[in-house]
C-alpha cells in the first residue's frame, strides 16, 4: 500500500461518536477493534496497560479511554446508546483490566494491549492515538510495523526462515501485497488485501500467530493515487494565477481522488456529517442531563435572555457552540471536527449561520468541505493531539477551519479562505490544554466559543483583503513548533486550570461518585 495521505473524512470530519475526547474514546475504540481481531476461543483476559509518564495514565477514565476500548472490543458503534456501559458489557464476556505500569513510553497516548489465553500463552501489541481518533498500530508481538486501519490486512507471525516463503506464496496465490519486518526472534509478514481475505487460505501457512485486520476508517487507502495536490504548499502551486475557484472545489477534487469516490459521494458524506452536527446542536439547546459532568445545561439560557443590542449573530454562535458541547457532555452523538474537545466550534458556527441566514444546503456542505481541507493541511504538517501540542492543536485548528468555512459561505475565493484560516491560527498560538478535573468541559467550552468568534472576525478580515503576512503553511509549522515547546503539564494533563484547588475538589467529588468500573478494571501503581 502506498503512502498514507490525509483524508477529510478519516482525519478531520469525524468520527461520529459519543464521549469526551476523540483522542481517547474514538481512538481507543479503534484500538479495541484491533484487539477484537486478536481474540480466540481460549481468551480469558484482556489487559490494557498505560505507562506512568503518559497522559492516559491520568485521564483514561475521565476522558473515556476505558469506555471506548471496551466498545471497540465488543463491536459497539461509537454512537450506540450502550457505549457508556461498555466496560461492564465487555466484562460479561471476559475479564477486561486497565493497568498503570511503572514503565515509560515515547508517546503520551500509547496503549499496550495483552490478550491472555487459558493455555498461558499471550499476544501483545502496541498502538498510539495520534489525534482526532486516528491510530497507529506500531508493534505486534514485539515486531515493528505501521498500520492505520485503512485497508484489509493479515498479520502472520512466523520463524525468520519461513517469512520469505510465506510472503512469496501469498503474493502468487492470494492476490495480496506482502511486506516483511522482523526482530531478533520473529518475522512478521503483513499481507495487504483489497477485500477481506479467506481465513481458510491463511490457515494453510506455517505461522505461529495469524490475525486478520478489518479497516477501522471510512475512507480506505489505495494502491495508487492521482492526487491533484498533497499539501498546502502544493495547492498554491496547483492554483493558476488569478484562479477564482472556491476552496470547496479543490476539497471535493482532492477527497474524490483520495478515496476513489465520485464528487457526488463526497457531498453525500458531507451531508451525513452535517446532519449529525445539526442534531447535536438541536439536542443541546434543551436541558440535557448526564450525571458525570461538571457543567449543567446552559445553552438554553441564551434563548431566555435577550442578546446584547445588535449582537444577535454572536449570541446565536455562542448558543449553538454551547449546545454542541453540551450534547457531547451528555453522551449524545457529535462529530469530532477535528476533535471531540473542539467539536463545538465548526458545527456551532455553521448551525448558527444556517439558522439565522438560511443558506442553501449545498452551500453549507461546500463550506464544511472547505473546513475539512484546511484540517487536512493542518494534520499533515502538525497534529490534532492536544497531548502533543496543547489546545492550539484542537480549538486552534478548529478556528482556522471555521474561518475558511465562513469565508466561503460569504463568497470568498480559495485564496481568501486560506488567508482567513492563517489569520485565525495566528491569533490562537500557544493555547494550553488544561482541562478542569480531567473532564473535557471547562475551559473547553470557553475555548470553543473563543475559537468560533475568532473565526468570524478572521473571515471578515479575509473577505476584506487583509494582509495575512504569514501564509498558512508557515503558520501551521510555527504552531507545531510552539506546541512542542509547551511543557508537558500544559498538554492535556494537570497543568494550568487543571491543577487549581477548585479543580482538585471537583475531581475528588466526581471520582468518588463515578470511579472506574469495578468489574475488571484496576490500577496498579
Amino acid at each position: 500500500m502506498s503512502e498514507y495521505y490525509k483524508s477529510i473524512f478519516n482525519d478531520v470530519l469525524g468520527p461520529v461518536m459519543v464521549g469526551a475526547s476523540s483522542s481517547h474514546v474514538a481512538a481507543a475504540a479503534r484500538i479495541g477493534r484491533i484487539a477484537a481481531c486478536c481474540l480466540t476461543e481460549n481468551t480469558t483476559e484482556v489487559r490494557v496497560e498505560f505507562c506512568k509518564n503518559t497522559s492516559l495514565a491520568y485521564t483514561y477514565h475521565s476522558h473515556g479511554s476505558d469506555m471506548g476500548f471496551a466498545a471497540g472490543l465488543i463491536g459497539l458503534p461509537l454512537d450506540d446508546a450502550r457505549v457508556p456501559d461498555s466496560v461492564r458489557l465487555a466484562n460479561d464476556a471476559m475479564v477486561l483490566r486497565f493497568i498503570i505500569t511503572d514503565s515509560v513510553a515515547d508517546h503520551p497516548n500509547n496503549y499496550r494491549v495483552r490478550i491472555i489465553r487459558s493455555d498461558q500463552d499471550e499476544l501483545t501489541f502496541q498502538a498510539t492515538s495520534t489525534g482526532g481518533g486516528m491510530i497507529d498500530l506500531w508493534e505486534f508481538c514485539g515486531v515493528s510495523l505501521h498500520y492505520y486501519g485503512d485497508y484489509h490486512a493479515a498479520l502472520l507471525l512466523c520463524k525468520p526462515d519461513e517469512a520469505e516463503s510465506i510472503a512469496k506464496t501469498a503474493a502468487s496465490h492470494l492476490s495480496c501485497k506482502p511486506s516483511i519486518s522482523k526482530d531478533e526472534k520473529h518475522s512478521l509478514v503483513k499481507l495487504v488485501f483489497d477485500k477481506p481475505p479467506s481465513k481458510e487460505a491463511l490457515a494453510a501457512f506455517p505461522a505461529q500467530e495469524t490475525v486478520i485486520l478489518s479497516p477501522v476508517l471510512p475512507i480506505l487507502s489505495q494502491d495508487k493515487y492521482n492526487l491533484p495536490f498533497t499539501n498546502c504548499l502544493s495547492l498554491y502551486d496547483y492554483m493558476a494565477e488569478g484562479d477564482e475557484r472556491l476552496l470547496s472545489d479543490f476539497a471535493i477534487e482532492y477527497e474524490s481522488a483520495r478515496g476513489g469516490i465520485s464528487h457526488a459521494a463526497v457531498l453525500k458524506l458531507a451531508d451525513d456529517i452535517f446532519r449529525v452536527m445539526e442534531n447535536a446542536c438541536a439536542a443541546g439547546q434543551n436541558i440535557v442531563q448526564y450525571e458525570n459532568r461538571i457543567l449543567g445545561s446552559q445553552a438554553y439560557r441564551l434563548n431566555q435572555k435577550p442578546s446584547f443590542p445588535h449582537m444577535e449573530l454572536i449570541t446565536d454562535v455562542v448558543r449553538c457552540i454551547t449546545a454542541v458541547m453540551e450534547s457531547k457532555s451528555a453522551m449524545k452523538p457529535i462529530v469530532a471536527a477535528p476533535t471531540a474537545g473542539a467539536c463545538g466550534c465548526l458545527a456551532g458556527v455553521l448551525c448558527a449561520l444556517s439558522e439565522r441566514l438560511h443558506f442553501e444546503r449545498s452551500i453549507l456542505l461546500r463550506a464544511l468541505l472547505s473546513a475539512g481541507l484546511i484540517g487536512v493541511f493542518f494534520c499533515d504538517q502538525a497534529t490534532f493531539a492536544a497531548e502533543v501540542g496543547g489546545c492550539q492543536m484542537e480549538c486552534g485548528a478548529a478556528s482556522g477551519m471555521t474561518a475558511a468555512a465562513v469565508t466561503e459561505l460569504f463568497g470568498g475565493t480559495a485564496r481568501q479562505c486560506l488567508a482567513a484560516a492563517s489569520m485565525a491560527l495566528q491569533g490562537i498560538t500557544g493555547l494550553a490544554c488544561d482541562p478542569v478535573a480531567g473532564r473535557v468541559e471547562s475551559p473547553c467550552l470557553n475555548k470553543n466559543i473563543m475559537a468560533g468568534v475568532n473565526a468570524l472576525a478572521c473571515a471578515m478580515m479575509g473577505l476584506a483583503g487583509f494582509d495575512q503576512v504569514i501564509p498558512l503553511h508557515e503558520t501551521i509549522d510555527a504552531i507545531y513548533e510552539i506546541g512542542q515547546s509547551l511543557p508537558q503539564s500544559l498538554r492535556c494533563t494537570y497543568g494550568g486550570l487543571g491543577k487549581t484547588r477548585t479543580s482538585a475538589e471537583i475531581q475528588a467529588r466526581l471520582d468518588a461518585h463515578f470511579p472506574p468500573t469495578v468489574n475488571g478494571s484496576e490500577e496498579l501503581r
